[in-house]
């Protein structure tokens, strides 16, 4: 990972201040938009008929609708209280107090994309059940396919892990340890684990899904991951960006904690590289 900083033509006149009260130049703005550009070149030089790019459009800081190719459709809708309802793929449900307790997603299983259906019981403050059922969330007669258990403190969750038996107890526990808002270490029931670094740059796509799902609705809905045992990276939940990212480079605003621009390379088949470019514009 590099990182770079970005000027802007009169930015110290912008943030200048003659007061000692607020010595921090730095700013945490909402993003209004972002645009992502994806680009492959292939092997005789020609453009990729797959190339593609938009601009995803924010409402409040919260994902809303996305423009491509002239033509912008909404993607994410919310109700009165600003919660989020529906996405192209999900479907949340919630009780008065705001908690999510149900959930619909299309999944690819198997090879076939099918509906599942979930449903979230609040047990307390700190531990909550993800439980998988066969039928609606609200159908009395719906089954429990399987149910595993998340243990928060605070934000985080702590711990997960199955429960086969439902009897409210983890029939095998991982742990996880997080240090200024970012996951540092896993601990894995088979007795394996895995060790994260970041950077010193925040990263932009926990900042905005955490604003669009809301925290602990995030967690919640990853509820499978915390109790698996495949981790190939700490599922974005971090404040900052991971440091071993060696494909990526940062452009970097002196004045915001986060990044303006993103561009990854990925290889491909035959010496062929995807070249993929994330913009962020703040809102001023």
């Amino acid at each position: 990972m590099t990182t770079k900083l970005f000027s802007l033509a009169g930015i110290a006149m912008l943030f200048f201040s003659c007061s000692d009260d607020d010595p921090t130049p730095y700013t945490i703005p909402d993003f209004s938009h972002f645009t992502l550009t994806s680009t492959t070149t292939l092997a005789d030089g020609s453009p990729s008929p797959d190339n593609y790019s938009y601009t995803e459009n924010l409402l409040d800081g919260k994902r809303f609708s996305v423009t491509q190719d002239g033509v912008t459709t909404q993607r994410y809708f919310y109700d009165t209280n600003m919660k989020l309802t529906a996405t192209p793929d999900t479907r949340l449900y919630y009780n008065n107090q705001l908690q999510l307790i149900g959930a619909q997603k299309m999944v690819l299983e198997d090879g076939v994309l099918q509906q599942v259906n979930y449903r979230f019981v609040h047990a307390s403050y700190k531990v909550t059940y993800a439980e998988r059922l066969d039928g609606f969330y609200t159908d009395p007669e719906a089954q429990i396919v399987y149910r595993n258990i998340l243990e928060f403190e605070g934000d985080n969750v702590v711990k997960a892990g199955p429960d086969s038996n439902l009897d409210g107890m983890m029939d095998h526990v991982n742990r996880f340890t997080y240090s200024d808002g970012d996951l540092v270490k896993i601990q894995l029931w088979d007795g394996s684990e895995q060790n994260f670094s970041y950077s010193t740059l925040y990263d932009n796509f926990n900042k905005l899904d955490n604003k669009t799902y809301g925290i602990e609705t995030r967690r919640v809905l990853c509820a499978e991951q915390y109790v698996g045992t495949d981790w190939p990276d700490n599922l974005g939940h971090s404040m900052h960006v991971l440091a071993n990212d060696p494909d990526s480079d940062y452009v970097v605003s002196p004045t915001s904690i986060y990044y303006q621009k993103k561009t990854t390379l990925t290889p491909l088949a035959d010496g062929v590289e995807n070249e993929t470019v994330i913009e962020f514009f703040f809102n001023q």
